[in-house]
């Protein structure tokens, strides 16, 4: 772990009980009143998944920059086997997820009667069955939030797209296997208070398992198969001043307009280049995250900046200055702290007098800057 990591460990493990809890209370509390009513299929279905997804998409936006909202055991182990969750952190959550769901089916069965019923009609007849479909339906879940968390575009819309999903595998899932059939803290909350001990395995087995491929997958997806690690003489790897890794990639070369080029054999021409192999985390990647990283290697004093720019972002002005669009630019759009030399583009004089970085409109003539007030 990171300092940052360090500093806000117990944090994570307090938002995970506390939202381990409240989705489990808000999902299982729906199964209970079906059970208690004697709802049918349909109603009692539907509502089942509407409580699921509503109380995990809000608790995302509400708690996931601090834990990354994950409140489900085979989650977290899809970010571990994924490389994005320490090992250690990891035994962490599952002790806050676990302790959460059970707190909450302890008061489900207080005030409803029953823990909510987490099995379904394939549970005790086929034990094969119930592993292939909570593995294939935590596949579902687990894949939307290792490429929705890594994607800074989708941060926005991440509890929506993660919410859905987990209602999708409530609706698919409920008749066969139950209702908390992805989520094995769930599970294990209903099964202590109902006498379901002896099918719990097959929630821990077949959730972990689709976790396991999920991570799988999304590994070779984002995989950099034409690059390599560049080393010194001793055959270690080589790292910037943030501990970032450098990698060498082979890439095509491409002319002005964007092709690859080719030799007088057909055949493409390629350059090496150099890259940082990005780290990816646990919780929603945002731009504010890669602004903080770009202040760092300005040499900002980030004393009085805070994780969100709360101080930094208080009032800004947009000026706009006729510069051609062509100009390339290398910095992300951050506000600059005053007097900060910015070697960002050509001309540099310009930019050093107004301390303003470009917001380039793809297709315009011109281009916008952000200039703060201090």
């Amino acid at each position: 772990m990171d300092a940052t990591e360090q500093d806000s460990w117990w944090k994570s493990l307090i938002v995970e009980f506390l939202g381990t809890f409240t989705l489990v209370f808000v999902g299982s509390s729906a199964v209970a009143t079906a059970v208690n009513n004697n709802t049918g299929d349909g109603v009692g279905l539907l509502t089942a998944a509407a409580a699921f997804g509503l109380a995990l998409m809000t608790l995302i936006y509400v708690w996931g920059s601090y834990s990354g909202a994950h409140f489900n055991p085979a989650v977290s182990f899809g970010f571990a086997v994924a490389g994005q969750l320490n090992w250690g952190l990891l035994l962490g959550y599952w002790i806050a997820q676990i302790l959460g769901a059970i707190a909450a089916c302890a008061l489900v069965l207080y005030f409803f009667g029953n823990a909510g019923a987490s099995v379904g009609s394939l549970t005790n007849t086929d034990a094969w069955k119930t592993i292939l479909l909570t593995a294939i339906l935590t596949f579902f879940l687990v894949i939307a939030y290792l490429f929705i968390y890594r994607n800074p575009m989708l941060a926005i819309v991440n509890g929506i797209v993660i919410g859905s999903v987990l209602a999708i595998t409530v609706l698919a899932g409920t008749s066969l296997v139950g209702a908390a059939n992805v989520n094995p803290a769930a599970v294990l909350g209903s099964a202590i208070f109902s006498n379901n001990m002896g099918s719990l395995y097959l929630y821990i087995i077949g959730p972990l398992l689709g976790a396991v491929l999920s991570a799988l997958l999304y590994k070779l997806f984002v995989a950099n198969f034409g690059c390599c690690y560049k080393v010194d003489e001793c055959g270690k790897n080589i790292q910037d001043e943030c501990g970032n890794n450098i990698m060498e990639c082979e890439k095509p070369k491409l002319d002005k307009c964007g092709k690859p080029l080719v030799d007088e054999c057909g055949k493409c021409i390629t350059e090496k280049v150099e890259v940082l192999e990005r780290k990816y985390g646990y919780k929603q990647e945002t731009y504010k995250k890669e602004a903080m990283e770009w202040f760092k290697k300005q040499n900002v004093d980030l004393h009085n900046l805070d994780n969100k720019f709360g101080t930094a972002c208080k009032e800004v002005d947009v000026t706009i200055i006729n510069v051609p669009s062509q100009i390339p630019v290398q910095a992300p759009l951050v506000p600059v702290v005053q007097q900060q030399e910015i070697p960002i583009i050509q001309p540099v004089m310009q930019m050093q007098q107004s301390r303003s970085i470009p917001l380039p409109k793809s297709g315009g003539s011109t281009s916008a800057y952000l200039v703060p007030k201090y």
